[in-house]
């Protein structure tokens, strides 16, 4: 076997095992399987990148056309409403929404996602 054969079946045998290893993890999201489940998300495009939410989870388009769970969105992204389920959180008697480790403020069009806020005691 030659070399180059050898590589390409190396990386195959690679991108094989990522495939099967993050199918069995949580990071595929089998959101919205079907048109009418998809009504109450929102498109949100922040840069180059496009995210979909729905209630406090986000998701980005992955490989073959499945959806990607994003973990974290990035800090600056804009949604309409809160996920149910949300805490208002006071420090330095400024109002925070928490939900599963993300934080937001209150914005004109909506809701930001800020950064964990700082709180020095």
């Amino acid at each position: 076997m030659n070399k180059r054969n050898f590589i390409k079946k190396f990386q195959i045998a690679i991108a094989l095992c990522l495939m099967f290893t993050l199918s069995h993890s949580n990071a595929f999201a089998w959101g919205w399987p079907d048109r009418h489940h998809q009504r109450g998300r929102e498109v949100i495009i922040v840069g180059h990148d496009r995210y979909y939410y729905h209630d406090g989870r986000f998701f980005r388009r992955g490989w073959f056309g499945l959806e990607f769970a994003v973990a974290f969105p990035p800090v600056g992204l804009v949604i309409g409403t809160l996920p149910s389920g949300y805490r208002t959180i006071i420090i330095r008697e400024e109002p925070y929404y928490y939900y599963e480790g993300v934080y937001y403020r209150h914005c004109p069009s909506g809701y930001v996602v800020v950064a964990k806020p700082l709180v020095i005691p």
